[in-house]
């Protein structure tokens, strides 16, 4: 999973950043895991069983962010 060159970055649609969410689950032991779930639109409750299973979960929110801009950089190719 390579960096987004700027002019990928400039690509991302507004309305397509609003559907990838990140979501920190904490452990009782204190372990942190971050989910990306996605959300259709606006009347739809967010999911994480939409996300392909390499980018669902992660140990670091550093790692968290690239796997959220490797899928929207890449939106219409994982969500039809």
């Amino acid at each position: 999973m390579a960096t987004p060159t700027t002019e990928e970055l400039h690509t991302i649609k507004s309305d397509h950043a609003k559907r990838i969410l990140i979501y920190q689950d904490m452990s009782e032991r204190g372990v942190v895991t971050y989910l990306l779930m996605h959300k259709k639109s606006y009347f739809h409750k967010a999911s994480f069983k939409e996300v392909p299973k390499q980018f669902r979960k992660r140990k670091t929110f550093d790692a968290a962010e690239r796997a959220a801009l490797e899928l929207l950089v890449n939106y219409k190719e994982y969500f039809k």
